[in-house]
């Protein structure tokens, strides 16, 4: 869910840095862009909904003696390894499921990260175009002074 967050965020990012339209309130926005950011929201939703499904799955699967095959005449020893087994297996799913959320965090962080270098190179030329004005505006005033 996250993952989706950032990349609707640098979805907005883009439409407020884009070019706009004379006398309108449309922008434009290159369609290439625009159409990785939709599929990198198609990928998020099929991993965010498989994730949420393997987790909902482990979770509503109980261990019981049907569930896990007992007979009556298994030993305790038996029974307990089984059991053993099983909750091995639920706690692998439950790893892998962390696994995967894990990687989407970081790979929203990632985006998140992009967005914020890019921002912070647009600042850099915005500051350094504006020193470059006020240099030229004090060399027209020392140069009207003379």
């Amino acid at each position: 869910m996250n993952e989706i967050l950032g990349i609707i965020d640098s979805l907005e990012a883009t439409i407020l840095e884009s070019k706009k339209v004379p006398m309108t309130t449309k922008v434009i926005i290159d369609e290439t862009y625009l159409l990785t950011i939709i599929d990198k929201i198609r990928m998020s939703l099929k991993s965010t909904s498989s994730v949420a499904r393997a987790t909902v799955d482990v979770q509503q699967q109980p261990i019981d003696k049907e569930s896990i095959g007992l007979s009556s005449e298994e030993t305790n020893q038996q029974v307990s390894q089984r059991i053993i087994q099983e909750a091995e297996k639920h706690a692998n799913d439950i790893k892998k499921g962390a696994h995967e959320y894990a990687d989407d965090v970081l790979a929203n962080l990632q985006l998140v990260i992009a967005k914020m270098q890019k921002n912070i190179v647009t600042l850099e030329k915005n500051v350094d175009s504006g020193r470059q004005v006020l240099e030229s505006k004090k060399g027209v005033k020392e140069y009207e002074s003379r």
